[in-house]
């Protein structure tokens, strides 16, 4: 169980940091938009619009790097932030359904609660 314990976590790095990625080239193409037509009011509105959406694309994927981390690190709090971020992924048909699905499978088994049970405290 610990190979999926393992997978969880990089997986949860890799669709994280391609979040990342998204929410940066979105705020982008935003920006641009309202760059490209000099129209004041149009770059204030695209500006606020990219700030918007980069913020919820941080929200949603520093939370998920951090619990990884913890996670490969064996720590308990990595555990249930990533139990958090699974549920919270599973409306995201179909890639968040399924990688929701999987991380709570594998963080629900015994066998990976006494994996991380020693390490309760940290």
């Amino acid at each position: 169980m610990e190979t999926h314990v393992k997978v969880v976590a990089i997986l949860h790095l890799i669709f994280s940091g391609m979040m990342l990625l998204a929410g940066l080239i979105i705020a982008t193409l935003v920006i641009s938009g309202g760059l490209i037509s000099g129209d004041k009011t149009a770059i204030a509105i695209t500006s606020g619009v990219a700030f918007f959406f980069g913020i919820l694309f941080v929200c949603l994927s520093v939370p998920a790097i951090v619990g990884a981390i913890g996670t490969l690190k064996l720590k308990n709090w990595g555990r249930i932030l990533l139990i958090i971020v699974g549920i919270l992924n599973l409306p995201g048909f179909p890639v968040g359904t399924a990688l929701g699905g999987y991380t709570l499978w594998v963080l629900f088994q015994k066998e990976t609660e006494s994996l991380f049970s020693g390490k309760a405290g940290d």
